[in-house]
């Protein structure tokens, strides 16, 4: 089952990120999940109430980020898959992805705000107001999806706007579904998910070939922790990609089991 999963999340893999070893120091323990894709045959209503299940077993962590495409093709699934995440113990905020877009952005806006999601499109809020142990300098900012297409619902991305209220003397965590949203700023870790790493990896070649079939916007940071080289004296800067826990385009996980992660940060 953690070579092979389909249509199922009978391994839901929790990874773990210290990187306040490596010289970030917000105060806190974030739990970060992705790419849900709730739909009825391929991650229905169960498999979101085990994902959320556990989130709740996770201990000592002060709040949950959700990166988008929290649907697949049909856009009534947020209405009952919503009900499970109002069950999420801890503070949650959270972002769109393109397919959230390509169905109907704002009715899932809508439907995760009304059971207590704080959704940041576009938009900054301090992270002391999530997670009180948090440094009080640092801000939590979301930039929506930058796959939109003609005719969809939803602002789309817009950096400007997401960092407006934060000072220049400040520095934030940033939730963008796509990992390409991380080249639209320079703050110290940018959390994305959107690749599913691949969903379908070789145990040889690994992020060689999962990068031939991965979605637009992927690069330049389609798997894993990178470390990125930041102007002046400002401090370390990351991006985190998570494999997510649902499935796209294939209803098939090869050594790519479904994962949560959990960044000390």
């Amino acid at each position: 089952m953690r070579i092979v999963q389909r249509r199922s999340i009978d391994v839901l893999r929790t990874r773990r990120l210290d990187l306040r070893s490596r010289g970030l120091s917000f105060g806190t323990r974030i739990v970060v999940a992705s790419d849900i894709h709730a739909r009825d045959d391929w991650f229905p209503r169960p498999h979101v109430a085990r994902v959320v299940d556990a989130i709740n077993a996770i201990e000592d962590a002060d709040m949950v980020v959700l990166l988008g495409d929290f649907v697949g093709d049909d856009v009534t699934a947020i209405d009952w898959s919503a009900q499970e995440y109002a069950r999420i113990e801890l503070p949650t905020a959270a972002v769109l992805g393109n397919h959230d877009h390509w169905c109907d952005a704002a009715r899932v806006e809508r439907t995760l705000a009304d059971v207590g999601v704080e959704v940041l499109t576009n938009r900054a809020i301090p992270l002391g107001e999530l997670a009180p142990t948090a440094r009080p300098s640092t801000w939590l900012a979301g930039i929506d999806s930058c796959w939109t297409r003609r005719g969809t619902t939803g602002a789309g991305a817009d950096p400007e706007a997401a960092f407006a209220n934060v000072p220049d003397d400040a520095d934030a965590i940033v939730l963008g579904h796509e990992p390409h949203l991380a080249t639209m700023h320079e703050q110290a870790l940018h959390l994305a998910g959107h690749t599913h790493r691949g969903q379908v990896r070789s145990p040889i070649f690994g992020d060689l070939t999962a990068r031939m079939h991965m979605p637009r916007y992927s690069e330049p940071y389609p798997t894993g922790l990178y470390e990125v080289e930041r102007p002046g004296a400002l401090g370390p800067r990351f991006v985190y990609t998570t494999g997510g826990v649902g499935y796209s385009t294939i209803d098939l996980r090869v050594f790519c089991p479904p994962e949560l992660v959990v960044i000390d940060a």
